[in-house]
């Protein structure tokens, strides 16, 4: 009994983590209700949406509003365009909880996705496995690592692969983006990791999760998820 106990504290403790999961929008309003509404139908309620207006021209900002008249955990911010990085930086800045989560606004979870993913044994980078959708195809990205690992081997993972690896080289890239993935507040801002411009770089989600990946130490992957 005292060991189930401690569990369910632990399990209760975690839980009660704040998600900052930062949205930026596009001229996306074919797409946003159904990220949305897969966002606030979570499981696990105890969520931050922000959600950036980068400068759409289209009903995008309003269906934003809309959502956020509705449920008070979504906040919209409404901005020139800025592109997607520094957008990313602006909902870094404003975000308040514990995580932070970045969603692309055509993009959804499954249900349960964050509740298992928070269940799970503590780290610095929680990363869990998607699938890609087009028109005709779903292509999953699952990561062959189940578990936790050193820092230091999802970052040489992230640069590329090696050896065994090299057997499925369709998933060279399933580790490198900045989404399906649950990043620390505290080390995102205590040691200023941030976006670059694409003007700058050509990939900046795989920049920032090397950076990231330099000052945190565990990280758990899992195959759950879209």
């Amino acid at each position: 009994c005292y060991l189930l106990f401690i569990y369910l504290f632990y399990v209760f403790k975690r839980i009660m983590k704040k998600i900052s999961i930062i949205i930026p929008c596009y001229n996306i309003e074919n797409y946003i209700s159904q990220c949305l509404e897969s966002v606030m139908s979570q499981s696990y309620s105890n969520l931050e949406i922000i959600c950036i207006n980068d400068g759409s021209t289209d009903k995008t900002l309003h269906l934003l509003q809309d959502f956020a008249s509705k449920d008070k955990r979504v906040i919209v911010i409404d901005q020139q365009n800025m592109g997607l990085s520094a957008t990313r930086n602006v909902g870094i800045q404003k975000s308040t909880g514990e995580y932070i989560m970045f969603v692309d606004a055509d993009d959804w979870l499954d249900l349960d996705t964050l509740a298992i993913c928070m269940t799970s044994s503590p780290a610095d980078l929680i990363c869990f496995s998607y699938n890609r959708i087009f028109t005709t195809e779903v292509q999953p990205r699952k990561f062959s690592l189940n578990g936790n690992f050193d820092a230091e081997f999802i970052q040489r993972r992230v640069l590329g692969l090696i050896g065994e690896e090299l057997k499925d080289p369709s998933q060279a890239d399933s580790l490198v983006t900045a989404w399906a993935k649950i990043y620390s507040s505290e080390l995102i801002k205590v040691n200023q990791v941030r976006f670059t411009d694409t003007k700058l770089i050509g990939t900046e989600d795989l920049l920032f999760n090397i950076q990231y990946l330099e000052i945190a130490k565990k990280v758990l992957s899992t195959n759950v998820g879209n």
